[in-house]
């Protein structure tokens, strides 16, 4: 399952304001997160399953409480995904220490997790000297890069998946979303 938490953010400004993910989708704060998301978990995870969440940087304390309180245990960072301009270069996004250009997907499990069936992620999305580092464009508003997924799916094998708070479909996927666009 890979998890991107619609979580409410406060700018410093009203520019700030404007780039929200509440200006994008619909959010919920942590307490209403929990709540929605506990029952969930509990009724469709198997007993030792896995779950990738998306960290962004200032959030990651309510990401982890969020994951711990709905049942899951922190076991690793998984995937650093460099974002990259159209040109090539990295993305420098906003933040509130210093401009992001990164977001980090981290590995949670239940029970006895899920094996791993292979270490190796394709060269062609990686870079040469980072192994867990994907370059890849960024797109829309809190769509994640198709590398991401092809990574965590040969890290895991066929399994079922689950994409929680989705921003498209994407095949061997199962999609939850408000927001759901058809895949490319």
């Amino acid at each position: 399952m890979v998890v991107d938490l619609p979580l409410r953010w406060t700018g410093y400004s009203a520019k700030g304001e404007e780039r929200s993910p509440q200006q994008k989708y619909r959010t919920m704060d942590v307490p209403a997160l929990i709540r929605q998301l506990g029952p969930l978990f509990d009724r469709i995870m198997a007993k030792d399953s896995a779950a990738c969440f998306w960290v962004y940087g200032p959030r990651l304390p309510d990401t982890l409480r969020i994951a711990t309180e709905t049942g899951f245990t922190f076991k690793s960072e998984l995937l650093v995904w460099q974002k990259i301009t159209k040109t090539g270069t990295p993305h420098i996004g906003t933040g509130k220490t210093t401009r992001k250009s990164c977001e980090s997907a981290w590995l949670f499990t239940r029970g006895k997790g899920l094996p791993i069936r292979s270490h190796a992620v394709p060269q062609a999305i990686i870079t040469e000297d980072l192994p867990q580092v994907i370059e890849a464009r960024r797109r829309a508003h809190s769509e994640k890069p198709d590398e991401a997924y092809e990574a965590l799916e040969r890290l895991f094998g066929n399994v079922r998946r689950l994409d929680m708070y989705s921003r498209q479909r994407r095949p061997g996927w199962t999609s939850w979303g408000n927001d759901l666009q058809q895949a490319a």
